[in-house]
């Protein structure tokens, strides 16, 4: 019985006759030599730094020119917070309590104002100490957005960064956030955070337990930026449990490390939610939470109403409340159109097109962006407010998710993701 033996195609190097297919198939594609491993960490940095520079250029016509009361009541209650007066402010913002000095506040959660003071503290910039700080929050969160990618050959890893900067050269609202010292682009970069760590979370059989912790602080802290993350907070908590389940293969394996990030959660909160029944005898305490009730048109302005002459709300009216969120909800459907364009409707589609051939990563952080821009959007639509910049964060996730949803990421040796999510 004779042994036939493969011949291989004509135009074969000799070099390379006999090799396995896949070697073969590896060796004919065009050649890419990817960068040296010891200078990826180099030329990851001169990106960053020149995104950075470009960030700062685009923000620089109105540093120091564009602030607002909010912003200049996060600088006051830092300033307060770092010189040993406590989280109040020398000035009425409300008539929700009797007027004391000086007042304790509840007009915004506490970790903000904190890091504007602190950075007032260190460079003594006063007002400007908000812009300050958020160009440092910039830089986080393109570092933040290469992280998940970074494993790959740069091009692709720079693919969210780059659609960051994009989103950022057409949304004004973001960068009015920015340059104006509030809180939206600390709250993104810390929603980051969290999905960063919920990545390590599910990544392996094992999950481990400074990840689980990171999850909890990072989770703990979006509320404690902005009082309107709260309902995305309650609502990840049975997603990752139910992620988390579907990973480690029963509800009691996912238990453990669940049970840390609540702990993780509970005991970051837990400081806020004291103070706050102490002072004003319940854990969540908002000078905008009568206005989630409350059955006032959208033109009165609610932060002024005196013990005694409060306003009609929804135990008074139930259809009058349900018809005005409806209308809520309609207008800043309308609003978030405007400000996402297209996108609104292009990235829920090519998600669920390519749904099926996305691995766990994406499948994880796509999960989250849509929950945190439902949750936001339906949590906004509860008050009057029909601010654009409100939006900013949805036109974000809208923006990265229509940058990945058609993308199968190769990774530098040719491998692909796995797209079943294991």
């Amino acid at each position: 019985m004779s042994k036939t033996t493969a011949q291989p195609a004509k135009g074969v190097p000799k070099g390379l006759r006999g090799a396995s297919d896949g070697a073969l198939v590896r060796a004919l594609r065009p050649h890419r030599r990817p960068l040296p491993r010891a200078l990826r960490p180099l030329a990851t940095a001169l990106l960053l730094a020149l995104a950075w520079c470009w960030l700062w250029s685009q923000l620089h016509g109105g540093l120091g020119r564009i602030y607002s009361p909010d912003a200049i009541g996060y600088n006051l209650l830092g300033r307060s917070l770092t010189h040993g007066r406590g989280y109040s402010v020398d000035y009425c913002r409300d008539f929700y309590a009797e007027p004391r000095w000086p007042l304790p506040n509840r007009a915004f959660p506490p970790l903000y104002p904190l890091v504007v003071g602190i950075t007032d503290r260190l460079l003594d910039l006063g007002l400007p100490a908000g812009p300050a700080a958020n160009l440092v929050v910039l830089l986080g969160t393109l570092a933040l957005l290469a992280w998940p990618l970074r494993r790959l050959a740069p091009a692709q890893a720079w693919l969210l960064p780059a659609a960051y900067l994009w989103f950022f050269a057409h949304d004004a609202g973001y960068r009015g956030e920015a340059v104006a010292g509030r809180a939206i682009p600390l709250t993104m970069m810390l929603f980051l955070v969290f999905a960063v760590a919920a990545d390590r979370l599910l990544a392996s059989s094992r999950p481990p337990r400074r990840a689980a912790l990171l999850a909890g602080v990072g989770l703990a802290a979006l509320p404690l930026t902005r009082f309107d993350q709260l309902a995305f907070c309650l609502a990840t908590v049975p997603l990752l449990l139910w992620a988390l389940a579907r990973r480690l293969g029963s509800w009691r394996a996912a238990a453990r490390p669940m049970l840390l990030v609540l702990a993780a959660f509970s005991l970051t909160m837990s400081p806020w939610a004291l103070r706050n029944t102490l002072r004003f005898g319940r854990p969540f305490a908002s000078d905008n939470w009568p206005m989630i009730f409350s059955t006032y048109a959208s033109e009165t302005h609610l932060s002024y109403w005196i013990p005694g002459q409060e306003p009609p709300t929804l135990r008074t009216d139930p259809g009058l409340w349900v018809r005005q969120r409806l209308g809520y909800a309609q207008r800043n459907l309308r609003t978030l159109a405007t400000t996402a364009g297209p996108m609104l409707g292009l990235a829920p589609l090519a998600l669920l097109a390519s749904w099926g051939a996305l691995g766990r990563r994406r499948r994880l952080f796509a999960s989250l962006a849509l929950l945190q821009t439902v949750a936001t959007f339906a949590t906004v639509s509860l008050t009057p407010y029909p601010d654009p910049r409100f939006f900013a964060p949805m036109h974000l996730w809208l923006t990265l998710l229509l940058a990945l949803a058609p993308w199968r990421p190769p990774s530098v040796d040719g491998c692909r993701e796995p797209a079943g999510g294991g």
